[in-house]
């Protein structure tokens, strides 16, 4: 197993201008707590399913940590033997990391969120309203203004908005400022909490909008005890006047800021070598229905800014932002320029120039490739075979659920036994001792129980059943299916911003709002020229 020195990687994150991949494979949860600044996340589940879409070079360099070196050490075996050609984990993990005297960071896309606060306190760009000054101003007179929630659709139906606002997300509410300045009100915009409505509206005062944003987004109009409306309408899609006023602002913004551009037979030829990353900017709907470039992923402009992280898990990969014409991809190309990313283009002539140079497009969403392509054995020669139900009368037997933890909790087979896929080689002898028990494994979908099936065959278990597809993996007529963690600790639950209780917002905050006065978090844009 290759290894790499806390202080060779401390010197490749921060010097090195070759390709490579530094990902931590614990947990959303471990990560968020603690973690190595400017890397990204992918559990091992995520691995599985993810790792050839976000780095289909294989022989990208990538390196690999967790705790210790357990996990880091599994997955890289599995990456390597599924071709992988250069993949080597960090030595004694973050123990040996935070020992040898290096700093972790807390929290998720702490890249962007240490650049948000930059623009809005260090560069002073974003004037805010507070939530009680809003409160005042909508009682006095709710027609002067128009509250524009920009978070993607999904989050806002799930939470709901200010009372009386409009969802348009991202950049899409850029492109709209036309209309709603024609309306005649003041422009508010919100997220929930505090980087997306910052950069939403740095963007808006940038093209000459005068744009403001509710401090502290949803969250902060919670925190003066003040509900949410849920049912929040949708924004009616830009006139294609809008569209054409704010692409005309976006052509001089492309020539004042140098913004360049490739023409679509090269991103073709380098989407054919595996040596970019293409990022489609659009809404997921127009990504999936109207098409998109094979090769390329769905990042919407406003939360590529926001989750820089998910953006490019390769350093020093050029990225190609695209959109249908310029609009959304610049605006994206723009922000990571200013964020000290400097390897960025946009498509030139956007998906309408591919076309017409007589590219295809895909349609649908992209399909994971799944690393592992495991068969199942016949229970003859190996001991895993598949099980319809679970025989009751058979006492001697132990359901193992590999399946993330809310999952987990939503749904589950009364007596089962919970281990996430990324902990089974670890806790599967404590759980079972006896490798002669009867297992059944309940995975979230066939090619996940194979290859739980297939781990915990090598682990020395031959006695295994992969349990039937149902919706809970059960015999409605015989199984208890149950909607709590029955007492066990799910290690892998993630609590998303938007789901934030009174004091884990207020925590929250406190942490956004001092990072623009922590330099290990702002040393890197020090060090890249973004503050001076």
């Amino acid at each position: 197993m290759k290894k790499i020195t806390a202080d060779e990687l401390k010197e490749l994150l921060r010097h090195s201008t070759e390709r490579f991949a530094c990902i931590d494979v614990r947990e959303r949860v471990e990560y968020e707590k603690k973690q190595i600044f400017h890397t990204s996340q992918l559990s091992r589940r995520e691995i599985e399913n993810r790792i050839q879409n976000l780095v289909p070079d294989k022989k990208t360099r990538i390196i690999l940590y967790s705790n210790e070196e357990g996990r880091s050490s599994v997955i890289a075996g599995e990456l390597s033997e599924a071709g992988y050609e250069d993949v080597s984990i960090l030595a004694g993990g973050l123990t040996k990391w935070e020992a040898d005297g290096y700093e972790t960071v807390y929290g998720v896309h702490v890249y962007s969120k240490v650049f948000g606060e930059i623009v809005a306190e260090h560069f002073r760009e974003v004037p805010f309203i507070h939530a009680d000054d809003l409160a005042k101003e909508l009682e006095r007179a709710p027609s002067d203004y128009r509250i524009v929630d920009i978070r993607p659709r999904e989050e806002v139906v799930q939470t709901g908005s200010i009372p009386g606002a409009i969802n348009l997300p991202g950049f899409e509410a850029i492109i709209k400022l036309p209309d709603l300045e024609a309306e005649g009100k003041r422009v508010i915009f919100t997220c929930a909490g505090r980087t997306r409505g910052i950069i939403a509206t740095a963007t808006a005062r940038r093209l000459g909008y005068q744009v403001l944003d509710l401090e502290n987004g949803t969250l902060g109009w919670r925190l003066t005890g003040r509900k949410l409306q849920k049912d929040i309408s949708p924004g009616e899609a830009p006139s294609d006047r809008a569209a054409g006023i704010i692409k005309g602002k976006i052509n001089e913004l492309i020539s004042e800021e140098g913004i360049s551009a490739i023409d679509a037979s090269e991103l073709k030829k380098r989407l054919d070598k595996n040596n970019v990353i293409a990022l489609d900017t659009r809404q997921i709907a127009a990504f999936e229905d109207e098409g998109h470039i094979p090769g390329s992923r769905h990042l919407a402009g406003g939360q590529a800014v926001q989750n820089e992280d998910e953006a490019r898990y390769i350093h020093n990969e050029d990225i190609v932002f695209i959109d249908d014409h310029e609009i959304r991809s610049a605006l994206a190309a723009w922000w990571y320029r200013r964020m000290g990313i400097g390897n960025v283009l946009i498509l030139k002539g956007g998906i309408d120039k591919w076309q017409a140079d007589g590219h295809s497009l895909d349609k649908g969403s992209v399909k994971n490739r799944k690393l592992y392509e495991h068969e199942l054995k016949s229970p003859g020669s190996s001991g895993i075979g598949v099980a319809d139900r679970i025989d009751q009368a058979d006492r001697d037997i132990r359901l193992i659920d590999v399946r993330e933890g809310r999952r987990y909790y939503r749904s589950h087979i009364d007596r089962s036994i919970w281990i996430p896929l990324g902990r089974l080689e670890e806790r599967i002898e404590k759980a079972v001792p006896a490798k002669d028990t009867h297992l059944y494994l309940k995975g979230e979908d066939p090619e996940e129980s194979v290859h739980a099936a297939c781990i915990l065959h090598d682990a020395g278990y031959r006695d295994i059943r992969i349990l039937g597809t149902g919706a809970d993996g059960a015999d409605p007529e015989t199984d208890i299916v149950t909607d709590s963690s029955s007492g066990q600790i799910l290690d892998d639950w993630w609590v998303t911003l938007s789901e934030y209780g009174t004091e884990e917002a207020r925590r929250y905050f406190n942490w956004e709002e001092s990072l623009i006065s922590t330099y290990k978090y702002i040393e890197e844009f020090v060090s890249l020229g973004v503050i001076r």
